[in-house]
């Protein structure tokens, strides 16, 4: 059983607790100084320190002048601090003795002395309410300003999401409303229209699906597995449903590591991005290799309308297409968010490919193609 001071004497010799001083401190390290400060004016104490909880640690630390470095507490210390009451020496004592009060839920001070007088007991006491009030008034505040600055930067965040997600859905939907118009005015074909449509939908909760967990996840990695970089982009295509514009994919398309969805809206942005600079007229969807099994050639025709082309490269694979491609000067600008050389563009599409490139770990540059447009290199490796 933990034994207090026996005598009775007056105490009037304790210490004044400076309260204004306390209330102005900055940090708590600036109250537990002012603690090891006022603990060491007392006339029988001979040694202090004083311990914070350090929760990026998760151990109490000295932030006492005189111990200052200290790695862990003594037992009076921390029991102190577990316990949330005073520390005396079992009797019988031997002088000087170890006491501790605790400091609010916060810390605790520990102090060695030649005689626990009723001086002592007060000023540790009264230290023991104000430092630990203002101890935890100081914790509160510093949780809720780091939740402040989480939701802050969560916002922050919130009004490019918004346009990317905005920008991912209007291409499905265009799908769907193009489709339903053209089965309206072609009966014949109404199923190959509306299956269309039914796919441009089931892409749209896809997309939804990604976004909200994406939300719930934000700081979480994305889960990826071996993916067809051919099987993506030919599903990119379909999704887009391109009406100015033809798809050549070459064989020995390598599967990559890679979130499928994230991946599928990296091709389907690449994919607009050469329709909405190369194409004027209609030719279709070309399929990936002939009868022989071998790749189409590109498509020699009259039409003045673009080619995309997906081919491997050493380190991952490419995007190409025939357009009037991208001046070298403008290589670094085109991936920032709302560059646009269109009226109707929204600026986001290569910021978004970008995006999805950085949260693979991969690298993307840019170059001119065989045929003298843009080719984007992505380099997975």
């Amino acid at each position: 059983m933990v034994a207090g001071p026996t005598d009775d004497h007056d105490c009037s010799n304790a210490v004044s607790v400076p309260l204004h001083r306390f209330v102005e401190a900055d940090s708590n390290r600036q109250i537990g100084a002012i603690v090891d400060t006022i603990v060491s004016e007392l006339s029988p104490v001979t040694e202090t320190c004083v311990w914070l909880f350090d929760s990026s640690e998760k151990r109490l630390a000295s932030v006492g002048t005189q111990e200052e470095g200290r790695e862990s507490p003594s037992a009076v210390a921390a029991e102190a601090f577990e316990t949330g009451e005073p520390q005396y020496p079992v009797e019988p004592i031997d002088w000087p003795v170890e006491i501790a009060y605790p400091l609010g839920t916060v810390g605790a001070v520990a102090l060695t002395t030649d005689e626990i007088t009723p001086a002592v007991q007060e000023t540790l006491g009264r230290l023991s309410t104000v430092a630990g009030a203002c101890l935890e008034r100081n914790r509160e505040y510093t949780q809720l300003e780091g939740r402040f600055h989480q939701i802050a930067e969560r916002n922050r965040r919130l009004s490019p999401f918004a346009r990317t997600v905005s920008h991912d859905l209007n291409s499905p939907l265009s799908v769907i409303y193009g489709r339903i118009e053209l089965s309206l005015a072609e009966p014949d074909n109404a199923d190959i229209h509306l299956q269309a449509a039914l796919n441009a939908a089931q892409r749209v909760d896809s997309l939804i699906t990604d976004h909200l967990q994406t939300i719930e996840t934000a700081d979480a990695d994305a889960d990826t597995e071996l993916v067809s970089v051919q099987t993506v982009a030919t599903e990119a295509w379909r999704i887009i449903d391109p009406s100015m514009a033809r798809l050549r994919i070459e064989p020995q398309l390598d599967r990559v590591e890679a979130n499928a969805i994230r991946l599928q809206q990296l091709f389907e942005n690449l994919i607009r991005n050469a329709i909405e600079h190369g194409s004027e007229e209609s030719v279709g969807l070309a399929s990936a290799v002939d009868d022989s099994g071998s790749p189409p050639s590109v498509f020699d025709d009259d039409t003045n309308t673009v080619t995309v082309t997906i081919k491997p490269t050493p380190t991952g694979f490419a995007v190409c297409d025939d357009g009037p491609g991208i001046p070298e000067d403008e290589h670094d600008e085109i991936f920032e968010s709302g560059y646009t050389t269109t009226e109707s563009g929204s600026g986001l599409g290569l910021h978004i490919v970008d995006e999805i490139v950085e949260s693979h770990g991969w690298e993307v540059s840019v170059t001119t193609s065989d045929g003298g447009g843009a080719r984007f290199n992505i380099h997975v490796e």
